[in-house]
């Protein structure tokens, strides 16, 4: 007898959807005189657009109408979150938003979601970060995150990028999760503008974490708290190294951190602890 099928829950970054789809019906018109560009949207390609980045997101997902649901995270309104009280420099220099996003959030609302979840003073990651591990302790159900932002990767479970649709929905573990939250501590992330720690680029972010692992026994292996101490130990130590000190390696810490259902009580984010 052939196993029964696990209900499947998409949970879509509902920004970054309608976003790419704002951006690729707009027309930005330069007169040559030194005045603004005129910057204009083409609603019906908005339209197609969005339509289309959903039905590909669905059919690599094997997307069930029946069995299946479509959660979509947008960002809570006014664009100001709880990072910009740790970190007020926090994606600072923001381009202004393409004018078709409102229409291209309308389309998923209307069309595809089955929920939509915002909470307050929250980014749409923190939602579904929030919303998947939430997911994750139900055998019920299998979450997939679908975004293009590389810090999902902090988020254990099934994936989707839809910038590399032909991978196809791929797994992160619970120490690839947290390998990822470290790495991101001490490499920063210039379009989200938090520095991480000063000259840590890719090469010697996964060297420090890789001699941090070299202490690594089975104890460590299978216990996700031991596991996580020591990749921050060794981010401590680069701060350290370079004339910071542990706070500083903390609040860029924080900053990096995509939070879990642990770490959300309903009204408020609770900060990330080592």
């Amino acid at each position: 007898m052939a196993s029964k099928r696990i209900p499947r829950t998409l949970i879509i970054d509902g920004d970054i959807i309608a976003y790419q789809s704002a951006a690729a019906g707009m027309t930005r018109i330069d007169w040559g005189d030194g005045s603004d560009p005129t910057v204009t949207s083409d609603d019906e390609y908005v339209e197609h657009n969005t339509r289309t980045r959903m039905q590909t997101i669905m059919s690599a997902c094997t997307f069930s109408r029946f069995s299946d649901t479509i959660v979509v995270a947008f960002s809570c309104p006014g664009r100001r979150y709880w990072k910009h009280r740790l970190f007020p420099g926090y994606k600072a220099g923001r381009s202004t938003r393409p004018p078709g996003i409102a229409l291209a959030k309308k389309i998923l609302r209307d069309n595809f979601a089955t929920h939509l979840f915002e909470y307050p003073g929250c980014e749409a990651d923190d939602v579904m970060g929030i919303y998947a591990s939430h997911l994750q302790r139900s055998a019920a159900v299998t979450p997939i995150v679908v975004s293009t932002d590389k810090d999902m990767r902090q988020i254990e479970g099934c994936h989707l990028n839809p910038d590399k649709i032909d991978e196809g929905v791929y797994e992160i573990s619970w120490r690839d999760a947290a390998y990822h939250h470290i790495y991101q501590t001490l490499v920063g992330d210039s379009c989200d503008t938090y520095p991480g720690c000063p000259g840590i680029g890719d090469v010697k972010a996964r060297h420090i974490l890789a001699a941090a692992l070299e202490n690594c026994t089975f104890k460590h292996y299978g216990n996700p708290k031991l596991y996580r101490r020591l990749l921050w130990r060794g981010a401590v130590k680069a701060y350290r190294d370079r004339g910071l000190t542990p706070k500083d390696a903390l609040l860029q810490a924080r900053v990096a951190y995509i939070p879990d259902c642990d770490h959300w009580n309903g009204k408020r984010i609770k900060l990330w602890r080592p």
